[in-house]
């Protein structure tokens, strides 16, 4: 969920990120989709995965239990530097 709160949400990438087989990540993106978490906005290839309200509320609870755990710094930090490399891409 961080990912895709960070804008990254192709299974490789994420798999790639965070270290998680890709067939994980795809059960995982499901189950957040389907506990309303993410959705889906847009068609076909243009969709884009993005946080609903209560996935945004849920981060918001998750950054604070577990914001200054290591792997989770480790993570963001990891996906706050592909931003901005995709910023600079422009991508």
């Amino acid at each position: 969920m961080l990912c895709v709160a960070y804008g990254i949400e192709s299974v490789s990438k994420i798999s790639k990120l965070t270290r998680v087989r890709r067939q994980d990540v795809k059960v995982c993106m499901a189950l957040l989709s389907e506990m309303k978490l993410i959705q889906t906005n847009g068609l076909s290839v243009f969709s884009r995965q993005e946080l609903t309200a209560n996935g945004a509320e849920a981060i918001t609870v998750f950054s604070r239990v577990y914001g200054t755990d290591g792997d989770v710094t480790e993570l963001e930090a990891v996906l706050s530097e592909e931003r901005e490399e995709e910023q600079e891409v422009g991508v």
